[in-house]
């Protein structure tokens, strides 16, 4: 006779199991598990220097993370790092097909480099979200921004949520109280 077990298996968008790593405070010793399921935001905090972004690389393997941990992604993800990843000498108009936000149509054709380094950050989270994958993973996306600009990140994350999306930041500034929290140094989350 067989025997058949029913699982319910919770769909995870993202799924870290034991990562650790020299950089990130007191992970050596307790190293950091946690889930992101469809729907569901967490913002890494710490002070400087506590392995944020070392975290983050990890988890998109821009770092190699080691043999016996784990840092499955298992829906379409975009990353995106503090230093925006856009081209100076091309123009807006090749990351925005319209105006939006901040920019307007006239804008398009000047070159990233004559945008301000918020300027630059807003354009890299449009982009980010004119690419449609469903987890998002930013270091600092509000670093740079003014409080409108921050507000409207906000907003687009909502909208990304609503959808279905999920997403990972590491930040300092205070999140709204929807976004889970994971401290790094602690390793708590709240």
């Amino acid at each position: 006779m067989r025997v058949f077990s029913h699982y319910t298996y919770i769909y995870s968008m993202l799924k870290v199991t034991n990562l650790y790593d020299s950089r990130i405070q007191n992970s050596m010793s307790n190293p950091i598990s946690f889930n992101i399921n469809p729907g569901e935001l967490l913002a890494v905090k710490g002070i400087n220097g506590t392995g944020k972004t070392t975290l983050l690389r990890l988890i998109v393997n821009i770092i190699t993370p080691p043999d016996d941990s784990e840092a499955l992604i298992t829906d379409s993800h975009q990353y995106l790092g503090a230093k925006n990843g856009l081209l100076f000498n091309v123009k807006i108009h090749h990351y925005l097909t319209r105006a939006i936000g901040s920019f307007s149509q006239e804008d398009l054709n000047k070159n990233v480099c004559d945008l301000s380094t918020g300027m630059q950050r807003q354009l890299a989270l449009y982009y980010l979200s004119q690419q449609q994958k469903k987890l998002w993973i930013i270091d600092e996306p509000t670093a740079h921004l003014d409080k409108t600009a921050k507000d409207l990140f906000y907003k687009s994350l909502e909208s990304h949520v609503a959808k279905g999306g999920s997403a990972l930041i590491a930040t300092h500034d205070s999140t709204p109280p929807n976004i889970r929290i994971l401290n790094i140094g602690s390793e708590q989350i709240i």
